[in-house]
């Protein structure tokens, strides 16, 4: 599914977490790039980029203080 983009056209989200050094970032490298032949556009960005995202962002947005 990683391979053939399956997870893309299924509209499936990926996200890989596990201990460091194991080959997390290579693979979703390699399987974006993939996406990226079949024409799909992609996003990839790391836990802590995504929690400075989402503390910035209003709450209709989706931003942590719409939690509080």
């Amino acid at each position: 599914m990683l391979k053939n983009g399956g997870f893309v056209r299924k509209k499936r989200k990926l996200a890989l977490y596990g201990a460091v050094e194991v080959g997390k970032a290579p693979l979703v490298i390699t399987t974006g790039s993939i996406a990226c032949m079949l024409c799909y556009k992609i996003l990839f960005y790391t836990v802590p980029e995504r929690v400075v995202t989402l503390e910035a962002a209003p709450p209709k947005m989706g931003g942590f203080s719409s939690f509080a």
